[in-house]
Order: structure tokens, then C-alpha cells, then sequence
């Protein structure tokens, strides 16, 4: 005994096929549409008030009022202790007093070595120190070796 066929097996498979995408399709469609906030004007980049509506506000003329230009930022000017305080002193110390990094302060056996010798020591690393060749140009680390030295000399 064949089994119950439904109505919709009467149709050719192909078109069945485009029904069922075509459903699926719209379903999966109306879904986007309603949790995307985009699409119904709910979405906080939509924050300007429209023309007719800020002339409508008492005391207030039909132009938009004028923005301020930003204040210019200042350029920042790396400067040695600048370099040291962001790279180095959560190692070595405000005071170059040490920590988890050898201490760099006068007398210290890092303050005999030469300047070119820490100058490769920050640029290579060494040991669990790493290197810092590559986040800091060699000016930069010519103007760290020059904080170290002046701050010896204070």
C-alpha cells in the first residue's frame, strides 16, 4: 500500500525547491530586518535632530548653531626621560634604583658600561630584558642613553 502523499509532493521537485528557498528566504529576511537597528531608525549614530525640527525649538533660529574646531593638540616631544618613563621604568625604577631589572643609578655596574654598549643592550636585549630595536628608533634609544648619562650627573 502506497503511502499518504501530501499536496505539495504533487509539484515538480525543482519548484518546490524555489517555494522553499523563497519561504525561508523572506522568514530569514524579516528577521534581520527587525533586530537591526539600521534599518527602522533606532540606531544611536541617527542622533541630529532634521531642520524642520530644531526651527520648531523657541529662541532658536532656523540655522543650526556653529561648531567650535577642536583646540589643536599640542605635538608631543619625545624626550629621553619621556622614552624611559614609558619603556623602561617598570623595570629599572623611576629612580634607576632597580626592580625587576637591573639597576641603571650611578655606581651600578650598568652605569660603567659604554654608551654604545647599553646602546645595543636596549636595541638587542639580553637575557630576560627585551629588545627594544624594533617599538623604538635609533634616536630614541640615543636619547634614552642620554637621560641615563644626564641623570647620573644630577
Amino acid at each position: 500500500m502506497p503511502a499518504q502523499e501530501f499536496w505539495w509532493q504533487r509539484f515538480h521537485p525543482v519548484l518546490r525547491a524555489v517555494v522553499a528557498v523563497a519561504y525561508f528566504g523572506s522568514a530569514l529576511a524579516f528577521i534581520v530586518f527587525a533586530v537591526t537597528p539600521s534599518f527602522h531608525g533606532t540606531s544611536p549614530s541617527r542622533t541630529t535632530v532634521p531642520q524642520e525640527q530644531a526651527s520648531e525649538v523657541p529662541g532658536t533660529d532656523a540655522e543650526p548653531p556653529a561648531t567650535q574646531a577642536p583646540p589643536e593638540e599640542e605635538p608631543v616631544v619625545l624626550t629621553g626621560e619621556n622614552l624611559y618613563v614609558m619603556n623602561c621604568s617598570s623595570c629599572h625604577g623611576a629612580s634607576l634604583e632597580g626592580g625587576a631589572g637591573a639597576e641603571l643609578a650611578r655606581g651600578s655596574e650598568a652605569s660603567e658600561e659604554s654608551d654604545s654598549r647599553i646602546f645595543t643592550r636596549i636595541r638587542d636585549g639580553k637575557d630576560v630584558m627585551p629588545a627594544f630595536g624594533g617599538p623604538l628608533s635609533d634616536d630614541e634609544i640615543d636619547l634614552i642613553v642620554q637621560y641615563l648619562r644626564d641623570f647620573e650627573s644630577d
